[in-house]
């Protein structure tokens, strides 16, 4: 519960904004802890990702499925 339990954890604005970017999500922007829907769409990405697929649908709409790379800022 600690991911989803305000008083123990906070994305601020910026993370909740990175985590709906990457995932294709249209979370509210105060909406500043990690919901099931984070959880399956990220478990999602990681399953296209080890199958090769390059893009998956979002409630946002179709999103690039890439490996992040470390160095690249």
């Amino acid at each position: 519960n600690f991911y989803f339990n305000p008083k123990r954890y906070d994305l601020a604005k910026v993370g909740r904004y990175k985590v709906n970017k990457k995932l294709g999500l249209d979370l509210p922007l105060g909406q500043s802890v990690l919901t099931r829907e984070d959880i399956v769409a990220a478990i999602e990405y990681l399953v296209r990702l080890h199958a090769g697929l390059e893009t998956m649908e979002g409630p946002r709409g179709e999103v690039v499925v890439e490996t992040d790379d470390i160095d690249h800022f």
